[in-house]
């Protein structure tokens, strides 16, 4: 049997060699939120746990993209997600309905203790659409662990301006999005009145307030 094999010029392979060492590592880009969480001492607070929030799975990657079309996404070749999408959005939305809502203990995931609400939060939609507009859809549910019936539930929808297609636009529209999104569900549950501290055992009942 003839073994057949090529010969690589020195010239050639220390171009290729060359071109690959300069090509710079991609940026590791980060969706955080600068809101923080409220100080509350001395007060028992409800656990209300946000559980990992739910993405398409073709955002489940490193790359940074954006839908270039109806049926094509692209990628900015040079930004990577540093941490994966949907641990990220989740944390996102846990901090922002701390600092909107001091009434609850707001944590991703859960906390030590078994909460008293879980919030489940489903996007369908969550990306850039070329040129100019970024798109959140999805739908949110609320419900106390183990109970078969939700508290409350809705859908969820922002569009946001790109102020530029690029990574640091997609970031900031990202971020526009998930404020209004998760505003959207704190007004709700302050409006609902879910999920309050129980009186200690034995505590008498608070009395009536007003004339």
């Amino acid at each position: 049997m003839k073994r057949w094999s090529i010969a690589v010029p020195g010239a050639v392979l220390g171009l290729w060699l060359a071109a690959c060492a300069s090509v710079p590592p991609p940026r590791l880009i980060l969706l955080t939120n600068d809101e923080a969480r409220p100080t509350v001492a001395g007060t028992t607070r409800p656990l209300l746990a946000v559980r990992g929030v739910q993405l398409p799975e073709y955002l489940l990657r490193s790359a940074v993209v954006y839908r270039a079309s109806d049926a094509e996404l692209a990628r900015f070749p040079d930004a990577e997600w540093a941490e994966r999408l949907n641990v990220a959005v989740t944390r996102w939305i846990a901090q922002q309905l701390a600092a909107e809502l001091p009434q609850y203990d707001v944590h991703a995931y859960g906390g030590a203790a078994a909460p008293a609400l879980a919030l489940e939060v489903t996007l369908t939609r969550f990306e850039a659409v070329a040129p100019q507009t970024f798109q959140l859809r999805g739908d949110w549910r609320l419900a106390r662990p183990g109970a078969a019936e939700p508290v409350a539930e809705a859908g969820l929808s922002a569009d946001v301006p790109l102020s530029a297609l690029t990574p640091e636009g997609v970031v900031a529209a990202m971020n526009t999005a998930l404020k209004q999104a998760s505003q959207s569900i704190a007004e709700r549950l302050r409006a609902l009145h879910v999920g309050e501290a129980p009186a200690p055992s034995g505590a008498a009942p608070a009395a009536p307030t007003g004339n």
